[in-house]
């Protein structure tokens, strides 16, 4: 990735007139760059990816196969794309000759993943599937029965009371503990978030469980303030808040544990799913999509991006998997939008986990008892 940084720097520093005219050809930074100019045209995305992809598996290979021999420091730096970069190792050992091609093997590895995640956004540009227009044709997201499904239960509505401006005032959060709640930092301080602004403190009403009568729309009503936070900034990892309640309604309606899932293990999820109080629809209702199609190339340790629709009142819902032995758990927070009115959401297995985790660790047994 280092040289890919290079390459766009002095592509920069060669004037403006130039980088406006120049098409990033990413056959440069291939092992072969001539074989692949020669087979990919300039603007196929596809041939270049698919190409880059080979030279991170044969990097990898001949990194296996250098740590399986024997060979010495100038065999091993012969089997690199820069030999010359042997030459940097300041003991000629074995040991630096290895970590030359690892270095290598990742560098390539990123190119490849960089150019297919590229690909990708273009492709969804072109096609973003569910735009704010398309849903009001056609919207997948439908009603779940809470009775018939009580595992849905702990989503309820998170509130801001003493709104003063005029804008939305809600959104999505659940239930994670008798009296946690998890929802998202910009339900709290609004998507115009700035540096500095602390969620911290604020006061909110949270609303939750099938109401069995039909003059109101939940069951249970309690107030809370905001204990925890994550950092103010544009980050979506940092699009957090943990809500403390004033009352321990998940022993009345249940709870949603909150879980790590790399990309990799979000895809072995029976389903994929999102659930939430969108402020298009009836908030009598909890609306909910599952088998969400998860865009593998865009997502990452920070984020998942599904084909899923989310709008304005879906956010600070769960990302839901529903695990092969039925278990739902929630394995991202739904943050905001991208590629038209596609699905975006916290990753719990990076940055957020490290965040919160203390905090879910600290307010755990502070819950009142009733």
């Amino acid at each position: 990735m280092r040289n890919l940084l290079l390459l766009f720097l002095l592509l920069l520093a060669s004037g403006s007139a130039t980088a406006a005219s120049y098409v990033w050809n990413w056959c440069e930074v291939a092992r072969d760059a001539n074989a692949c100019l020669k087979t990919c045209a300039l603007k196929d995305d596809t041939c270049q990816a698919n190409w880059l992809e080979r030279d991170a598996d044969a990097a990898k290979n001949i990194l296996d196969m250098a740590r399986a021999s024997n060979e010495d420091y100038q065999e091993i730096c012969s089997r690199a794309r820069r030999p010359r970069t042997c030459t940097l190792c300041t003991e000629k050992t074995r040991e630096c000759a290895l970590e030359v091609l690892k270095l290598e093997a990742e560098e390539f590895a990123e190119q490849a993943a960089t150019k297919r995640q590229l690909t990708r956004i273009e492709e969804l540009k072109a096609n973003p599937g569910y735009t704010d227009k398309s849903l009001k044709r056609s919207d997948p997201r439908t009603p779940i029965d809470r009775r018939a499904h009580p595992e849905y239960n702990p989503i309820g509505i998170v509130r801001l009371p003493n709104v003063k401006k005029s804008g939305f005032n809600r959104g999505t959060g659940w239930l994670t503990s008798d009296c946690l709640v998890v929802t998202a930092k910009h339900v709290i301080t609004g998507s115009d978030d700035r540096p500095g602004r602390s969620a911290i403190g604020v006061q909110v009403s949270f609303y939750v469980g099938d109401s069995p009568s039909h003059d109101k729309s939940f069951a249970y009503q309690s107030t809370g303030v905001v204990v925890d936070a994550g950092e103010s900034g544009n980050s979506i990892s940092d699009d957090w808040a943990l809500i403390k309640l004033d009352d321990p309604l998940g022993k009345k309606v249940g709870t949603i544990a909150t879980w790590q899932y790399t990309v990799e293990e979000a895809i072995t999820c029976t389903a994929l799913e999102v659930a939430g109080y969108p402020g298009s629809k009836s908030v009598d209702q909890l609306w909910w999509q599952s088998r969400c199609p998860l865009e593998k190339d865009l997502s990452s340790e920070w984020q998942f991006i599904l084909r899923c629709p989310a709008t304005p009142g879906n956010s600070g819902g769960p990302l839901l998997c529903r695990e092969s032995n039925g278990d739902l758990l929630a394995i991202g927070i739904i943050a905001s939008r991208s590629f038209g009115a596609n699905a975006e959401a916290v990753n719990f297995s990076k940055h957020w986990w490290h965040a919160i985790q203390p905090a879910l660790k600290k307010f755990a047994n502070t819950c009142p008892k009733n």
